[in-house]
């Protein structure tokens, strides 16, 4: 099944239910839930829609749209791409997703949001590390990162990761955030 997270949006969101299911190793606390059911149908009926996932193009700019939540991280790369009717169109060449741990979840939201971006460089790190690409994330105090020196230590390791890459993270809020959030 993890093969297909590539190809379906918030997968790992989708699948926590049955992934907690899938964590106990005693049958006899197996019990099928209605949260499961949701989240088996759900992920049936992404699995039968066509995906449109395109070829990443190394001459066009990558995008890296990011989202945390209180489950999980989502990441998507995708390109701006001028189509053959003269168009520009926002291309998806991956979709990402993590479900926190249960240490992550007690993060602040800062840093559930600053670890988005760098779980999700270092998933796409071939595509984006000798470039300049744009890292977008609903997390507006993101963009002091670099720039602030009062960081604790998470966050001020992380900084220094993040400053390995070319990147410019830019601001869009949540509601505009579209399928990452």
């Amino acid at each position: 099944m993890l093969y297909y997270r590539r190809f379906i949006i918030n997968y790992a969101t989708i699948t926590e239910p049955l992934i907690v299911l899938t964590r106990h190793s005693d049958l006899k606390s197996f019990q099928w839930s209605e949260a499961c059911q949701n989240s088996f149908e759900t992920l049936r009926q992404r699995l039968i829609e066509a995906p449109i996932i395109s070829y990443p193009r190394f001459d066009q700019p990558f995008i890296l749209q990011l989202d945390a939540s209180d489950v999980g991280l989502s990441a998507i790369l995708a390109q701006k791409v001028i189509d053959h009717d003269g168009k520009t169109r926002e291309h998806v060449i991956g979709y990402a997703s993590c479900t926190l741990s249960a240490s992550e979840r007690k993060y602040s939201p800062t840093e559930r949001e600053c670890l988005a971006i760098v779980d999700g460089c270092n998933y796409y790190r071939p595509y984006i590390e000798e470039t300049r690409f744009t890292a977008i994330t609903d997390h507006k105090a993101l963009k002091w990162l670099h720039s602030t020196k009062d960081l604790n230590s998470r966050l001020a390791r992380w900084a220094i990761q993040i400053a390995t890459y070319d990147i410019d993270i830019q601001h869009r809020p949540g509601c505009e955030n579209g399928p990452p959030d």
